[in-house]
């Protein structure tokens, strides 16, 4: 799909939720908008479009080493999600360019290690995508010099915002059916050698079915974290386990254990436990139930265990966990009330206004649904029924008339009653279910089977098993001589605690006017226990020798059944008269089931309700109306004692046929096992073949649809291994390759014709300014790239038409050329061929103008001292725009004059410098222009290595967008040593930056410098200074010494990391935050410095960590105005004033974990009513006293 086809189909999708918004500009779903820049220049822009197939979205969220983005596949029509492997550390994306780019080559071997690490990462979540408890993983894509994680999207709120729906936590019922797919996706995945590292509630998408789904691997951010030593950084407090915060963590099941019973903790007690790292400081964690969690003490133990800081206390198995806290859920549902008719409520549907008789239990949890049009049944919508009574009212008994039964012999027995009917009723209903999927047993509703019952282990739907076969019928007993035939009439009342059985007595019946009157009736009263005893005396004895017959089919004698007991029918309805029936079937009759209290089921083909009775269920039963035959009898079935005493009888005879058999068997068997291994030996290799041949066929045809033909052809290859002539891989075959030829031939097109368009926007530019020697070469070089295009030839023709022009000397080929002091330096140049090595004699080059370069050139000197360029003229002695890649060595370059000039400037190049001098760059205070050594400006980028910059007003200015790398350099005697500004992001490394006239670096804007291993010693202002917006860099295991002013100074909104770096000697402090500036500061040495070691002032609020303050002149650290830092673990020691000074208009901030010991005042002087939080800090040896604080001094 072309460009311009994605964005014609694709216009009025919206960014935010991947939905048809219209025309409109605010998003009628989601209300997002999608307008104006980006959040941050470093994400993709929306509706990039990612390996021709993945739409890009809005930026979900962003981590230190991902970025992670709502996509919309262009080919299924699908959300996804789309991780992107970013270390924002290491790695840079420039605005325009969605390619990365290391912010310096020694990091290229972590980043490779983190993007190995990445892509294995989304193989492993590949292999095991079709857990239900898991986001399903569709693989990964390299683009843009990095990779990408693809992940299903899963609908619905994470496991807080759930909670919070529920009044901020759930009873462990319910908690169990959301988490139990978790934790078998977890026990799968560790199987897999594959471990979350970041489990906590936000990574937990709750289902529209109310089932858990774990999102968001974190195994390659662990690694670099780990790798690099900040993984105690990344933790998750409350949620991470104790091994995060170890210097060598061990980490295995046991870690993603702790991290799951955290997220079960919060959500039954709607608490976090404990954050680790407070706990290893003996804060104990107090059990869930005093957060108010209604659980078990099984559970709460089982909870405890998998919480244990020590790793080897804990579960070392996902297994093992889950089965514990399956097992006190089980026992936690058993303490439960026992009678199944208490457990049972009856509720409308809100769609179909059925009532439904359902378990309380399912009601509550939202997990069942309507029997008629399979809607959620819910609890709370008002429409729960009290439970049906547990002795329900028998229907009204009907007029009988004695005389007009003949040819009917009616059993009349007594019926149990009816409360324990309904409770034996309820238990008989249920059944123990194997899951097809994990093998556990479940106890479930028979209703329930192949509709909406559950797993409770894994969560898979439950079928309903292929029902068994019914018993052989017992051979009927044999039919008298002569029978009369039966005359239909009016059915008997029956009584109101008795239930007819309607035994019929011949095999078919006549019409009524053909039937003369039978001799007698046969009346037969089983038993008769009476509920009154009038009724007994009104009864007749039955006869002496009546003759039982053979029961009816079973589905005629279970219509008489029904409609003996349906209640509807009016007291003096009678019984409509069948006409004529055919002569029953000579197949042998089925045996008549107890006719007991009758249950309602549904139909599941055809949802029609049918009566049936508690044997006729459990021994399979079939639809009146469909024919379709459903449920089957559960494995253990109460047995009564004649089928006990047969199945006795039937076991010794199978013992004695086994007997006899034994030897057959195993002759047999043996046989069977030698020809099975044979068999097994060829089908096995057959199998191996075809499953790897269709392996590479499921493979290759995958990545032939997403257009990554060089993987897809290669998987084609493998597979013709297998079946050398299968013609479909021969023609794929021949479709990659040409796929491929085709693009390889697209993309040198396009890059020669982007070659040629940015040629002659060159050209035409110089051509319009009037520089036309200039533009001549520049359109001779784009006509190499295109022979015979015109306009090229009618712009040279143009160019060459004066005559009076004079002569040019054909440009030579690369190679090298030498050039004597004197000789025109520009002309050599623009005469060379791109990629020549032009060497400069011993002497100085004077420039009339500046010297400019538009080529990829090679210059070599003699020596900066012995090989000078040298201009008086304004602007700049050398300006290197569009070169592509130059060099330069052992030259010295120098401004000469009053006139305003850089001199030299990079822009939009490579140049790399070695053994260079820079000097003599003049600022213009008015136009504030001009004025550096060395510029690197536009996108430019680069090397300086071991050159001088002296005598300048800024010796090295890197603004704009450029990334050049500082090493090894001499900066001394400028106004400022080093400026960095705007959204630049340079690498010093190794630099000598001393005894400039104001600060050694100034940090401005957004720039994002990298500065390491520097020495900023003896400037006259400050060695280091920040004005800049958020995130101005790192500043790692530099020397800051000696400097007049400050150390270091952060002002306005500045965030750098400042770690490992010697802070010493400095005037007036060693480090000072004003107004809103923050960041981190941590394992340095800010010592003896001749005012205070840190003042933190205004509204700032940085983080200082284990930093060791000592030796300084003044306050080892002064917190004042309303600043809100957050001082934690450092050593403040031997300093001249307090250890910590307190001076806040208003509260903030904490200070804690602190050792403050051996200072010349207190230990902590509080000097105004605002204080920090004050937390565990120790207080020792201090002169002045352990704690001062003025308001209680004044009382």
């Amino acid at each position: 799909m072309s460009d311009k086809d994605i964005g014609t189909t694709l216009k009025h999708l919206c960014m935010g939720c991947m939905r048809n918004k219209g025309p409109v500009k605010t998003c009628p779903h989601c209300h997002w908008e999608e307008s104006g820049p980006l959040q941050y220049l470093h994400h993709l822009p929306l509706r990039t479009v990612l390996n021709n197939r993945f739409l890009i979205g809005r930026v979900l969220s962003e981590g230190k080493f991902s970025i992670t983005y709502l996509a919309y596949n262009l080919r299924t029509r699908q959300k996804l999600i789309i991780k992107e492997f970013y270390p924002r550390d290491i790695a840079r994306r420039n605005v325009g360019n969605p390619n990365l780019a290391l912010a310096d080559l020694k990091h290229e071997s972590d980043f490779n290690f983190g993007l190995g690490k990445f892509i294995e990462e989304g193989m492993a979540l590949e292999k095991i995508k079709y857990l239900p408890g898991l986001a399903r993983g569709q693989g990964s894509v390299r683009a843009n010099g990095t990779a990408y994680q693809l992940t299903e999207f899963i609908e619905g709120p994470h496991l807080q915002e759930y909670l919070a729906g529920k009044g901020g936590q759930v009873s462990f019922h319910h908690l169990v059916r959301i988490l139990t797919p978790v934790m078998v996706a977890l026990e799968k995945a560790h199987e897999h050698h594959v471990l979350h590292h970041d489990i906590y509630p936000e990574n937990i998408i709750v289902g529209r079915d109310g089932l858990g789904t774990l999102v968001d691997f974190t195994a390659t951010r662990f690694e670099l974290a780990q790798k690099w030593n900040i993984l105690s950084s990344l933790s998750r407090p409350g949620y991470s386990p104790p091994e995060f915060y170890s210097k060598a963590p061990q980490v295995g099941p046991w870690s993603d254990i702790y991290s799951l019973a955290a997220t079960m903790f919060f959500a039954l007690s709607g608490q976090a436990p404990t954050a680790a790292a407070e706990r290893l400081r003996k804060k104990p964690l107090p059990p869930p139930h005093e957060f108010g969690a209604d659980v078990t003490g099984e559970t709460e133990t089982v909870l405890l265990k998998a919480l244990s800081l020590n790793p080897r206390e804990r579960f070392q198995t996902m297994k093992a966990f889950k089965e514990s806290i399956l097992e006190s859920w089980y026992a936690w549902e058993r303490k439960k009330p026992s009678s199944a008719v208490e457990a049972f409520s009856r509720a409308k549907c809100p769609y179909c206004g059925v009532v439904n008789e359902v378990l309380r239990t399912d009601l509550e949890t939202g997990t069942t649904t309507c029997f008629a049009c399979h809607h959620p049944l819910v609890a709370d919508d008002g429409t729960i029924l009290p439970a049906p009574s547990a002795e329900p009212v028998s229907p009204a008994p009907r007029p009988v008339e004695p005389e007009a039964v003949p040819a009917v012999k009616v059993r009349i027995k007594q019926a149990p009653s009816r409360k324990a009917e309904a409770i034996t009723s309820a238990k008989e209903a249920f059944t123990l279910v194997p899951c097809l999927a994990c093998g556990v047993k479940n106890e479930v509703l028979i209703s329930d089977l192949g509709t909406i019952a559950l797993c409770v282990e894994c969560g898979a739907r439950l079928p309903a098993p292929s029902p068994s076969p019914a018993p052989a019928p017992a051979p009927p007993s044999p039919a008298p001589p002569e029978l009369s035939p039966e005359i239909p009439v009016a059915e008997a009342p029956p009584p109101p605690a008795i239930s007819p059985e309607i035994i019929q007595e011949s095999a078919r019946a006549e019409a009524p006017e053909q039937i003369a009157a039978p001799p007698e009736n046969l009346v037969e009263i089983s038993e008769g226990v009476y509920d009154h005893p009038r009724d007994a005396g009104s009864e007749t004895a039955p006869p002496p020798a009546a003759v039982e017959e053979a029961p009816a089919a079973g589905r005629e004698a279970k219509e008489r059944i029904t409609r003996a007991e349906e209640p509807q029918r009016s007291p003096g309805e009678a019984i409509a008269e069948p006409g004529p029936a055919a002569p029953p079937a000579p197949a042998k009759p089925k045996p008549q089931p107890h006719a007991g209290p009758l249950t309602p089921l549904d139909c599941p083909e055809c949802r029609s309700r049918n009566y049936f009775t508690i044997e006729e269920i459990l021994g399979g039963v079939t639809c009146e109306k469909c024919g379709y035959r459903f449920f089957s009898q559960p494995a253990e079935e109460k047995k009564s004692m004649d089928g006990i005493r047969r199945e006795r009888l039937r076991e010794k005879r199978r013992q004695g046929r086994k007997l006899m058999l034994t030897w057959v068997s195993i002759i047999v068997g043996a046989v069977m096992l030698t020809g099975g291994i044979l068999a097994y030996r060829f089908i096995q290799e057959d199998r191996t073949e075809s499953r790897a041949y269709r392996h590479y066929i499921e493979q290759a045809d995958r990545l032939f649809e997403e257009g990554n033909y060089p993987e897809a052809l290669g998987n084609y290859r493998s597979a013709l291994v297998l079946e050398p002539e299968e013609p479909y891989l021969i023609a794929q075959i021949r479709e990659c390759e040409r796929l491929l030829l085709e693009f390889e031939k697209k993309a040198d097109e396009q890059k020669q014709q982007n070659l040629l368009s940015g040629q002659l926007n060159r050209a035409d530019s110089l051509f319009a300014a009037g520089d036309l020697e200039a533009a001549r070469l520049a359109y001779e070089a784009a006509l190499l790239a295109s022979p015979e295009d015109p306009y090229i030839l009618s712009r040279l023709g143009e160019i060459n038409k004066p005559a009076a022009a004079p002569p040019r000397a054909a440009a030579t080929s690369p190679g090298r050329i030498s050039v004597p002091s004197g000789a025109n330096l520009q002309a050599t140049i623009d005469r060379a061929a791109p990629s020549s090595v032009i060497h400069l004699g011993e002497g100085i080059f004077t420039l009339p103008k500046p010297l400019r370069i538009s080529k990829s050139l090679e210059l070599r000197g003699a020596g900066p001292n012995h090989t000078l360029i040298i201009s008086s003229a304004g602007e700049a002695v050398l300006l290197i725009q569009d070169a592509g890649e130059l060099s330069v060595a052992n030259i010295g370059f120098e401004h000469q004059g009053e006139a305003w000039a850089d001199v030299l400037r990079v822009s939009n190049s490579a140049a790399n410098f070695n053994n260079c001098m820079f000097k003599g760059g003049v600022y213009n205070q008015e136009q504030r222009s001009g004025g550096s050594g060395l510029v690197f400006e536009g996108n430019s980028r680069g090397k300086v290595q071991n050159s001088r910059f002296n005598g300048n007003y800024i010796a090295v200015n890197a603004r704009q967008r450029s990334q050049p790398l500082l090493s090894g350099n001499e900066i001394w005697g400028n106004h400022i040593g080093v400026q960095i500004s705007e959204n630049a992001r340079p690498v010093l490394k190794s630099n000598r930056i001393r005894e400039n006239f104001n600060n050694g670096i100034a940090i401005l804007d957004q720039a994002q410098p990298e500065i390491e291993a520097n020495q900023v010693i003896d400037n006259k202002a400050n060695g280091l200074f920040f004005y800049g917006a958020k995130f101005n860099g790192t500043i790692r295991n530099n020397q800051v010494l000696n400097n007049r002013d400050l150390g270091i100074l952060l002002t306005n909104e500045s965030q750098p990391t400042i770690e490992d770096n010697k802070i010493q000697w400095n005037g007036m402090g060693g480090i000072q935050y004003n107004d809103r500036a923050s960041g981190i500061v941590r394992y340095n040495v800010i010592q003896a410095n001749k005012s205070g070691g840190v003042k933190i002032t205004n509204s700032s609020h940085p983080t200082l960590k284990e930093n060791i303050i000592k030796g300084n002149h003044g306050d080892g650290i002064e917190i004042s105005d309303k600043a809100a830092p957050t001082v934690d673990g450092n050593e403040i020691i031997q300093n001249n004033g307090d250890g910590i000074s307190l001076l806040l208009s208003s509260p903030g901030g904490f200070v804690r974990n602190n050792i403050c010991k051996g200072n010349q005042g207190y230990g902590i002087s509080i000097l105004k009513p605002a204080r920090p939080t004050l937390i565990n800090n120790q207080l020792q040896g201090n002169y002045e006293g352990v704690l001062y604080e003025e308001t209680a001094a004044a009382n």
